[in-house]
């Protein structure tokens, strides 16, 4: 199996054809003059190398990004002029804010390029700006010598050794792991009689103090409305008693601040504003994203194509390579089935259903380990089976980790005039994007987070997408 790329390579094609592949020779070089430093494989994603024919190259190119640990940008003026070299250095300065880190971007600068020596200009650009706050390793006079000329050959090593330097750096600064910072929310209802018995904090001091403390913030006691046709809170059950059914967990309702505050650390603009959002009602959801197991048997009775495991198996792992059609369409056909409704889950149901109460910035605490979560530093290096680590707080499996998961909602840049009531927000966005939840198992740790949230268009498809479903009551 080739080796997990762990840094992402960023540049323009221009600048590499011009030079004969120098880049692209360069990125092997590099790759191979760490693994000697390590005794590991080491390898660096680039596009050229790394997306195969026929392959659908933006795609493979965000997968690429977001499971980089670092980004090594090739400075010239054309980098500065390519809209995805651009997005690409946004991308990844927004992600290094979100770890704490400042360092995990490498800048080679490769063609004179004046944006990056004229204070002037660079108050025009802030990507110029944020990138010349950086020290840089100079190739200029390299870039048109042989990689067997003395000079490069010492330059290369100097490279390799400095990556190693940064790779051996702990991943993020924040709080060294611990049992506190580890451990699994109180659950809803004994948080509940603490509030209710205590009966003397103001609820404001609470919140407070519980987002410092990482406590669960205060909700309404369960209460089941005649109307519910559902089991009672916490109930596990199919709605047909068969192995391709997928297993359903009942959600109490309550309230809750949705988003993140702009002081956590891997806090970005569209989880902002902060809002308090009241479920009204009960809701079920999937104890699991849904598996090869439950959508190959869809398949198989409605005569669908079944989607792609990339060699990684079936079975009990997470149905991967499916977009928003795919997955409504399971929805409708378990809907018919069972005579109940099935749907995606809003956004908000999803992140109300994932903290399970808690106030921090993953349902584990303010981190997450590998213990916890199946994501880029896991060694699986690929899905994991569904419900191999620890269920959160309202008794659900992988809301960290595994697999993207598909939400209802349009695409919105920020939460400015988003419903209150957990309703899904599919007016005044963008309808061409479905929102995604949860992150994957390339992931990094930072885009795990309970509020993070991302946008992508709702007929694509990749390995690292899935869902999971909710059903109402009727």
């Amino acid at each position: 199996m080739p080796a997990k790329p762990v840094a992402f390579l960023s540049y323009a094609h221009r600048d590499d054809d011009y030079h004969g592949g120098a880049i692209t020779r360069l990125r092997e070089e590099l790759s191979g003059a760490i693994s000697v430093a390590t005794g590991e494989d080491f390898s660096i994603f680039q596009d050229r190398k790394d997306i195969a024919w026929g392959e659908h190259w933006p795609s493979k190119l965000e997968q690429g990004l977001e499971g980089g640990r670092f980004l090594i940008a090739i400075l010239s003026p054309s980098f500065f002029r390519s809209d995805y070299c651009r997005k690409e250095l946004s991308e990844f300065l927004e992600l290094e804010r979100g770890t704490g880190r400042n360092d995990l971007i490498l800048p080679i600068y490769f063609v004179k390029t004046r944006l990056l020596e004229d204070p002037a200009k660079q108050d025009c650009d802030p990507l110029a700006k944020a990138i010349s706050e950086r020290q840089y390793r100079d190739w200029r006079d390299l870039r048109h010598m042989p990689f067997s000329d003395h000079k490069v050959r010492r330059a290369l090593d100097s490279l390799a050794e400095e990556l190693v330097q940064a790779l051996e750096r702990p991943e993020t600064e924040m709080e060294a792991s611990d049992p506190a910072n580890q451990h699994f929310a109180t659950p809803f209802a004994e948080q509940v009689d603490i509030y209710e018995t205590g009966g003397h904090e103001d609820p404001a001091d609470f919140a407070h103090r519980a987002r410092d403390e990482g406590l669960m913030e205060p909700q309404a006691p369960f209460v089941t409305t005649s109307t519910s046709n559902l089991p009672e809170r916490g109930t596990i059950f199919r709605d047909i008693d068969e192995p391709w059914c997928p297993e359903m967990i009942v959600i109490p309702p309550g309230s809750f601040i949705m988003g993140s505050p702009p002081d956590e650390k891997a806090h970005r603009e569209e989880e902002a504003p902060e809002h308090r959002v009241r479920i009204d009602n009960p809701f079920a959801l999937g104890l699991y994203p849904i598996t090869f197991d439950e959508f190959d048997h869809f398949c198989i009775e409605t005569a669908r194509q079944k989607p792609v495991d990339q060699g990684w198996g079936r079975g009990r792992k997470p149905v991967i390579n499916v977009n928003v059609e795919d997955a409504e369409a399971y929805l409708a056909w378990l809907s018919e089935i069972t005579r109940k409704t099935y749907n995606l889950p809003s956004e908000a149901m999803w992140e109300y259903a994932c903290r399970a109460g808690t106030l921090t910035a993953f349902s584990t605490g303010k981190n997450i380990t590998t213990e916890q979560a199946n994501f880029r530093d896991t060694p699986i290096n690929q899905t994991a089976d569904v419900g191999m680590f620890p269920a959160n707080s309202f008794g659900l499996f992988d809301m960290h980790g595994n697999v993207w998961e598909w939400c209802a909602d349009s695409w919105h840049n920020t939460y400015s005039g988003a419903p209150l009531d957990g309703t899904p927000w599919q007016t005044d966005g963008d309808f061409d994007q479905r929102v995604l939840r949860g992150g994957s198992s390339s992931a990094q740790a930072a885009w795990l987070g309970s509020a993070r949230r991302t946008g992508r268009p709702w007929s694509s498809r990749n390995q690292y997408r899935g869902f999971r479903c909710a059903r109402f009551e009727q």
